[in-house]
């Protein structure tokens, strides 16, 4: 199974989301209908960059990784060593 980790961006706020799935589509619609209390408030979220991986705890550590971040040039720098495709 494939599980993705990724990150959205607000595009009212500039604030950026992350997490994982194994859905993109599915899982950013759900972003953009309001389901997730922790987005819901900065709808419409886009999808800014996602990496694949065969496991749900390969995912699970880069998006506790991308949560320990402290700006958005740590996670830009994470994002290009780490090899995520950008949307």
């Amino acid at each position: 199974m494939t599980v993705f980790t990724y990150i959205i961006k607000s595009t009212v706020d500039d604030r950026y989301f992350y997490g994982q799935t194994t859905n993109l589509l599915r899982r950013l619609n759900q972003h953009n209908r309001g389901l997730e209390e922790a987005t819901k408030a900065g709808r419409p979220w886009v999808l800014v960059a996602y990496r694949e991986f065969e496991t749900r705890g390969g995912a699970m550590s880069y998006e506790r990784r991308l949560r320990a971040l402290k700006n958005i040039a740590e996670v830009e720098n994470f994002i290009r060593e780490h090899h995520f495709h950008l949307v």
